[in-house]
Order: C-alpha cells, then sequence, then structure tokens
C-alpha cells in the first residue's frame, strides 16, 4: 500500500480532480443560465491549479531542481496557500452566497467574506514569508471555517425555506454538504502539516490517505451531482 501511494497519490488525486472538470464541461450547458457555472470553472480551476503546483516534481524529473533549491519557492507551500487556502475559500463563500436565498444569511456569508480577507491581509503583512513554510496554518484553518459556515447557513437556508421540500434535486445541497464533509474531515490535518516530512514516513502516507479517500469522495460526487442533478437557480 504504501509503495502504491508512493507512486501513484499524484496521478490518483489529479485524475478524479480533472475527471469532475470533465464532467463540469461535459453538463456546461446543462448548467449555463445558473449559478453552476461558475462552479464548472472552479472545478477546471483547481485541476489547472493543482497540476501547476506539482512543479517541484517537474523541476526534479527534468533535473532543474537546482534551480528552485534553498528558495522560498522550493516547496509549493505558498501556492496552495494562496489559490486553494485563500483563494477558494473566497471563491466558495461567494458561491454559497449567491445560492442561499435568505438576504440576511447572504450579507452574513459577505461580510464573514471580508473580515477574512482584511485578517488575511494583515497577518501576510505582519509576515508575508509565512506561507512558505508548512507550520503556517492561520489561512487554512480560518479560510476552512468561513466555508463550513458558509455551508452551514445554506442548509439553515433549505430548512426554513420551501426547498426543503425538494433538496435532494438541488445540485446546491450536494455541493455544500461535500464541501462540509471534506473541510471537516481534512481541516485538523493543517495543525499537523509541520511533521509532513520524510523523516516520518508514517505521518505521510497517512496524510495522504485520509487526503486520498477524501479528494477522491469530493470530486467524484461532484461529478455524480453535475450528471444527476438539474439546475435550481437561476
Amino acid at each position: 500500500m504504501e509503495e502504491f501511494l508512493r507512486a501513484n497519490y499524484g496521478l490518483l488525486t489529479h485524475g478524479v480532480e480533472l475527471t469532475s472538470a470533465i464532467v463540469g464541461l461535459s453538463m456546461y450547458k446543462k448548467f449555463r443560465g445558473s449559478y453552476v457555472k461558475y462552479f464548472i470553472w472552479f472545478l477546471c480551476a483547481v485541476a489547472l491549479i493543482e497540476l501547476i503546483g506539482s512543479y517541484p516534481k517537474y523541476f526534479i524529473k527534468w533535473d532543474l531542481y537546482h534551480i528552485i533549491e534553498n528558495t522560498l519557492i522550493e516547496e509549493n507551500y505558498w501556492w496552495f496557500e494562496l489559490l486553494w487556502s485563500l483563494g477558494a475559500t473566497i471563491f466558495l463563500s461567494w458561491y454559497l452566497q449567491q445560492v442561499n436565498s435568505i438576504a440576511y444569511y447572504k450579507n452574513v456569508i459577505k461580510y464573514i467574506r471580508y473580515v477574512f480577507i482584511v485578517v488575511t491581509i494583515i497577518y501576510l503583512f505582519k509576515d508575508w514569508t509565512a506561507i512558505f513554510y508548512p507550520d503556517s496554518s492561520f489561512i487554512g484553518v480560518t479560510g476552512s471555517i468561513v466555508v463550513v459556515f458558509s455551508a452551514f447557513l445554506l442548509f439553515l437556508d433549505f430548512l426554513l425555506s420551501d426547498k426543503i421540500l425538494i433538496f435532494f434535486k438541488d445540485i446546491n445541497f450536494y455541493i455544500s454538504s461535500i464541501l462540509f464533509i471534506w473541510y471537516l474531515s481534512t481541516t485538523s490535518l493543517v495543525f499537523y502539516e509541520i511533521y509532513f516530512d520524510k523523516a516520518d514516513w508514517n505521518f505521510v502516507f497517512l496524510k495522504w490517505q485520509i487526503y486520498l479517500i477524501a479528494n477522491m469522495f469530493m470530486y467524484l460526487s461532484f461529478s455524480i451531482a453535475l450528471l444527476c442533478c438539474k439546475p435550481q437557480n437561476k
């Protein structure tokens, strides 16, 4: 199992991400009149971000690692900190805000997102190099809280409106549920990122297993939801 993960972790992860992007593009015509089209764009962006974020492997493969060795970008922490922990949080909270039908909840999500952006800017202004190191968990944890809370407010929207009668047909219910489960399952790993080192392969493999299961669940579930559901929000 360990040798399998060592050899195929990246391939499996990129595979499910690319699958969800391809399914999204194939279903784009069905959802082009709803906010889901933006989520499809997001899935395509994630697949591209993940491929580019594997640049350390490319430098090693092409025997060019000496170019980034002993520099701040030697590892890809900064890339995912900015484009996933920060970028994905901003987009997903915006998306969940748009598909929420209760004005008060929409405003709450909007202002929480603004607070998150301001606090992140202050955090980076105090120590902009923090994003280059694995012990920087502030943005990842606060971003997860923002997304989970936004998804929770969407659940309340379903409970307090007529949408509860057809929630099983609404793709946004599945998107929010999948995100809720994924963030709850993986956020705690951020606190242990500092231990993600080849000197402790037991933790490395444990983290790979958790992320692989979580990612396969998330992206394959997105694919199924896109295939089976109909657009609800125009």
